[in-house]
């Protein structure tokens, strides 16, 4: 297994004994990223950004876009209109009226924040009035600085030769969470 603080190559044999460092990672996820003063203001201004919008559309690639899929499922229960892109390459705001795009909070995620093809859109979002959230595990990211608001979550990137493997654990949870506080504050306005 190849290391460094942000970034975990393996190969096909070491992925069976990744589970206790994917726990200790999780943990510490879950005991001190979700308390930091940083990480909980992230979440405070994503909330009241995207309760502040009549529209939320998720987008990622690869695992990333499974998790958009699950956020839109999660946001459009209860909480507000949600949808989609599938591929955020054909996903032109153009067409939106100004009032729409004024109404309107995309949700970018990617785990690394490194996807150049996310990253190209970003400015097509902002052009057309949209906001932008990103949800990555890399706040110096070229992504997470594109973005009006970035939650980070800094879980090491797992990478086999061919695919990203790290956990998409975090990223459920923030959602879940964002969605419960959303609904909050739509209740109290």
């Amino acid at each position: 297994i190849a290391e460094s603080s942000s970034y975990r190559l393996v190969n096909e044999a070491d992925l069976a004994g990744l589970t206790s460092n994917e726990l200790t990672d999780l943990r510490h996820f879950f005991e001190f990223t979700c308390t930091s003063p940083e990480f909980v203001s992230s979440m405070r201004a994503a909330a009241e950004l995207i309760a502040s919008k009549d529209l939320l559309i998720f987008a990622g690639y690869g695992g990333s876009n499974i998790i958009a899929a699950y956020g839109v499922l999660i946001f459009s229960y209860k909480t507000m209109t949600s949808f989609r892109i599938e591929d955020p390459n054909n996903m032109h705001l153009g067409h939106f009226s100004d009032k729409i795009a004024n109404n309107t909070c995309i949700f970018l995620i990617s785990v690394s924040g490194q996807s150049t093809e996310i990253i190209a859109r970003v400015r097509n979002y902002h052009t057309s009035g949209c906001k932008v959230i990103t949800l990555t595990s890399d706040q110096d990211s070229p992504l997470a600085k594109a973005a009006d608001v970035c939650i980070a979550y800094e879980l090491p990137l797992i990478m086999t030769e061919e695919d990203n493997m790290t956990s998409h654990v975090p990223a459920c949870y923030i959602i879940e969470t964002l969605n419960r506080m959303v609904s909050e504050i739509k209740r109290n306005q």
